[in-house]
């Protein structure tokens, strides 16, 4: 635990009797101006930025710098490209999300993009769907990723709130993921220790984008969820903020009766300990 709102551990390999653990929940991003701000018991917990009024100072200025400079150098490969670049999986490697679109319809699919190899979802136990929901004002402003490789795979979510919530949702979704490969952390047991470290990259990065007119995060963001899958050792590490519950589902009893088992606990507000 790193002070009061940092919760890390890696769970124990799941197995018919025992109950999966959570493995890393973040709290420490908020969703207000500094001008509203009443205390932590009213604070949502999401990927946004909070304004602070005056003039930067020096190490702000350099932080923004180095954040717009990362910014430029994801963007300019696919998450295909960097685990290429970095040798980290020779095998087959496949990356699937969502992308923004304007679409107002309600239950309407929301786009996608699928990069790498050519791979079958189905045939490797993979299905989603992301459908819009009936605010009639806001395209859909969910996003969602998959990453899937033969050692290992990544599947997160993002819940966009706020009237561009669908603009900060997919920048985090394109992002996040990309700061987890480059890390020397992962598919290693540090991985939750460098979750919790991605999470607070990525809000830096939400907020220098908010700065450069990039995106409108001041009353605007995103919740986060994010689940590494280690394939070989047959465990979960999961890291979260805010409320996109991650659930694994079991087989239970001689029937196979089907029960769903919550991996994350949502942070809201009523709780005591946000």
């Amino acid at each position: 635990q790193a002070g009061q709102r940092f919760r890390a551990h890696r769970p124990a390999p799941a197995s018919a009797n025992e109950s999966p653990r959570p493995a890393a929940s973040l709290s420490v991003m908020g969703c207000a101006s500094s001008s509203s701000v009443k205390g932590p018991e009213t604070q949502r917990r999401r990927l946004s930025v909070g304004h602070v009024e005056g003039k930067v100072d020096e190490v702000g200025a350099e932080a923004t710098e180095e954040n717009r400079g990362l910014i430029s150098a994801l963007n300019e490969q696919s998450i295909i490209e960097l685990i290429e670049a970095a040798g980290e999986d020779n095998g087959r490697k496949m990356s699937i999300g969502s992308n923004t679109d304007q679409g107002k319809t309600s239950f309407a699919n929301k786009s996608m993009q699928q990069m790498g190899d050519e791979i079958d979802p189905v045939s490797c136990g993979l299905g989603y769907t992301c459908r819009k929901g009936l605010k009639p004002e806001s395209p859909n402003q969910d996003s969602w990723f998959v990453l899937k490789m033969d050692t290992f795979s990544i599947y997160a979510v993002f819940d966009g709130h706020g009237a561009k919530g669908h603009d900060v949702s997919n920048f985090v979704k394109d992002n996040l993921p990309k700061l987890i490969i480059r890390d020397q952390r992962f598919k290693t047991a540090e991985m939750p220790a460098m979750l919790i470290e991605v999470f607070k990259r990525t809000q830096g990065l939400v907020s220098t984008a908010d700065r450069l007119k990039k995106l409108s995060a001041q009353m605007s963001g995103t919740t986060a969820t994010v689940c590494i899958h280690d394939h070989a050792q047959k465990k979960l590490t999961l890291a979260h903020v805010a409320d996109s519950t991650a659930v694994i589902g079991r087989s239970k009893g001689e029937n196979g009766e089907p029960q769903g088992i919550a991996l994350t606990r949502d942070h809201k507000p009523n709780l005591k300990d946000e």
